[in-house]
């Protein structure tokens, strides 16, 4: 693993490094971040004022008429916020160690190392995340006013200690955010490139052609963005409006996207693994029309002679039987069932937030 060292999936993303300074177990991190992120708006909002029913409308109903909210709503609003955070932060180390565990299964089809990091080489990049977060640490400020301005009359805009508070937790939840992203949509481009690169085995060996991992990891990388891009989107959603159609397009979006993506990077290991199938079949079809028109051209030989291919036809008819069985994705019908309950399971949680939301106001 020389060329893995310091580089590409081998190396934590930058949000890692971060969420896991000084040897912090990266799931404590994880909680630690998402709740100072979600969380201590409220404090940082009473510092502004020390007026704790003004701090109540900055920091925790973010503009929001405290009378028009119900201490259930805004229970689950706090919840699904952590949840949100949390996730993504998670999903991030998730889907980069899922990529490197892919390395020792596929050893027998990859030619070489540098076929592997020559695919997934991207995934912990820090230059494009961090260029694509940048817009919105520079500006908390705007961004703070745009995403949390107040009811007129209820309250000013949040003062200095909240926009402080912002500029400090923004970076790591934006950056956590588009990592996620980044990693989620390398893993995916990289999975389409291994597919035209690693050797196929032999279909007697194995049914899959050695590509199911591939496979596996296409399942992993989508369930990494159901659980992580499906709790953001809850928690973002928490405080729409249940008449808005915003939150039920976006929803849609994101399911089909997430199938979309399962089977697209797969789409050219499926077309080499469809090929490589019919040539078996068609190369085992023509030996044995062969083998049949000699039996029926020799009617002189001897039954010894005739015994052998015989048998041979035997072998052929169980081999034809075995090419006949190749997959021609790389995944079986256990996977497919993983993951149409993976999806299912998001439409569910999904339907029911915003049900909960348009008949209980929750």
């Amino acid at each position: 693993m020389g060329s893995s060292s310091g580089f590409g999936p081998a190396k934590p993303t930058l949000v890692e490094r971060v969420i896991g300074f000084r040897g912090t177990p990266y799931t404590i991190g994880c909680a630690l971040w998402a709740a100072y992120a979600t969380q201590l708006g409220l404090f940082f909002s009473y510092l502004d004022t020390f007026d704790y029913n003004r701090a109540l409308v900055v920091g925790v109903f973010f503009g929001r008429d405290p009378a028009t909210v119900t201490s259930i709503q805004l229970l689950s609003e706090r919840v699904l916020s952590f949840v949100g955070a949390f996730s993504i932060f998670y999903v991030v180390r998730y889907m980069r160690v899922k990529v490197m565990a892919l390395t020792p299964l596929l050893a027998f089809s990859l030619s070489s190392e540098e076929v592997f990091y020559k695919s997934f080489g991207r995934v912990s990049s820090t230059r494009w995340p961090v260029a694509i977060m940048a817009p919105f640490w520079f500006f908390p400020i705007g961004t703070l006013v745009s995403g949390y301005l107040p009811a007129p009359g209820i309250v000013p805009i949040p003062g200095v200690f909240s926009v402080v508070h912002f500029a400090i937790t923004s970076p790591l939840l934006f950056l956590g955010i588009f990592t996620f992203v980044w990693v989620y949509f390398s893993a995916v481009w990289g999975i389409h490139r291994l597919g035209r690169e690693i050797r196929l085995r032999p279909f007697y060996e194995d049914s899959s052609l050695g590509t199911r991992p591939l496979g596996g990891l296409s399942l992993s990388l989508a369930i990494g963005y159901f659980v992580g891009w499906g709790s953001y989107l809850l928690a973002t959603g928490a405080a729409f409006s249940p008449s808005s159609a915003g939150p039920i397009a976006g929803a849609i979006a994101f399911v089909l996207l997430g199938t979309a993506m399962f089977f697209l990077p797969l789409k050219s290991l499926h077309k080499r693994m469809a090929e490589q199938k019919a040539r078996e079949q068609a190369s085992l079809l023509t030996q044995f029309a062969q083998l049949t028109n000699r039996s029926s051209n020799a009617g002189s030989d001897n039954s010894g002679e005739t015994l052998v291919r015989m048998e041979r036809i035997l072998m052929l008819e169980a081999t034809e039987r075995k090419a006949a069985a190749i997959h021609t994705w790389p995944f079986d019908t256990r996977t497919l069932n993983r993951f149409a309950a993976v999806v299912l399971s998001v439409v569910i949680i999904l339907l029911s937030r915003y049900l909960s939301r348009l008949l209980l106001g929750l």
